[in-house]
C-alpha cells in the first residue's frame, strides 16, 4: 500500500492516503516497530488493515494522530495479527469501515488477534457489517483508559466484540458508552460466557454490556472473574440490570417484575 515497514518507522505529521493492499493499505508494519505521534492515516483500502495491518511480529504504538475514513474486510482502521502488538496511548481512530466489499466485515476500528493495550486515546464513530463496530477481538486486550464511543454493528458488538477466551482486563476509569447495533444500545457484547477482570475499575468508569448468553427467572449471567468495589455495569437492555452478588462479583440479571 503507502508504507511497508520491516524496520523502524516513525510518524510525526503528514498524511498517507488513497493506497490499497491486500494487508495494509496505508501501513504494513511488517516485523517492525511503527510509532505513531501525528499526522493521518486516510481514505486507504485493504483485505485486512486499512489503514495499518501489524504483522510478523510487528509493535505498533500510538500516541497521536488520526486513522481514519480506511476500509477493510476485517480492521477497518487497525488489524493486529498473532504475536503482534498495539498500544494504543492516545490518538483517535474514527469513521473506519469493515465491510463485505472486502471480505469479513469485523472490527470497523480495530481488529485484533494479538496483545491490545489501550492506555487512552478514542475510537470512535466506527462501522461494522457484522461484529465489533469499534474493536473485534479474539487475543488479548487490555483497557485502562481511552474511550470507545458511538461506533456501531449491524448483528453485535457495537463498541467491542469479545470473543476471546482469554479474561478482558479493565482498570481505570474507561468509558464503552453510546454504540449501537442498528439502534438499540450494545457497548460491550460478551461471546459465549466471557468475562472480565474488573477490580481495578474506579469510580467514573462507564461500560454498557450485553451477554450472548441470556439472563433467564433466577439464573443470572456473570460478568467480572473478580470481586469488585464499585458497579461500572449497565445493562443495555432494558429487560436487565446489573448487580454485585454475594461475592461481590457484576452479574447480570433480569429485571424483577413489578406488581
Amino acid at each position: 500500500g503507502g508504507v511497508k515497514n520491516p524496520g523502524m518507522f516513525f510518524m510525526y505529521g503528514g498524511r498517507i492516503t488513497s493506497n490499497h493492499a491486500d494487508n495494509g493499505g496505508g501501513v504494513c508494519n511488517d516485523a517492525g516497530i511503527f510509532t505513531m505521534y501525528g499526522g493521518t492515516i486516510t481514505s486507504n483500502t485493504a483485505d485486512n488493515g486499512g489503514g495499518v495491518y501489524n504483522n510478523n511480529p510487528g509493535k505498533f504504538f500510538m500516541y497521536g494522530g488520526t486513522i481514519t475514513t480506511n476500509n477493510a474486510g476485517s480492521g477497518g482502521g487497525v488489524y493486529v495479527s498473532v504475536n503482534c502488538s498495539f498500544d494504543m496511548y492516545g490518538g483517535t481512530i474514527t469513521g473506519n469501515k469493515a465491510e463485505q466489499t472486502y471480505g469479513t466485515e469485523y472490527g470497523g476500528g480495530v481488529y485484533n488477534q494479538g496483545t491490545f493495550n489501550m492506555y487512552g486515546g478514542e475510537i470512535t464513530n466506527n462501522t461494522a457489517t457484522v461484529g465489533g463496530g469499534g474493536v473485534f477481538n479474539k487475543g488479548t486486550f487490555t483497557m485502562s483508559g481511552g474511550e470507545i464511543t458511538s461506533n456501531s454493528s449491524e448483528s453485535y458488538g457495537g463498541g467491542v466484540c469479545y470473543s476471546s477466551s482469554q479474561l478482558f482486563k479493565m482498570s481505570g476509569t474507561v468509558n464503552i458508552t453510546e454504540n449501537k447495533v442498528g439502534t438499540t444500545p450494545n457497548n460491550l457484547y460478551l461471546w459465549n460466557g466471557q468475562q472480565v477482570s474488573a477490580s481495578g475499575l474506579t469510580s467514573g468508569a462507564e461500560i454498557g454490556v450485553t451477554t450472548q448468553i441470556v439472563p433467564i427467572n433466577d439464573s443470572s449471567v456473570p460478568i467480572t472473574s473478580d470481586s469488585v468495589s464499585v458497579n461500572c455495569f449497565s445493562s443495555d437492555k432494558s429487560d436487565y440490570e446489573t448487580a454485585i452478588d454475594e461475592n461481590s462479583k457484576v452479574v447480570l440479571k433480569k429485571k424483577t417484575a413489578v406488581e
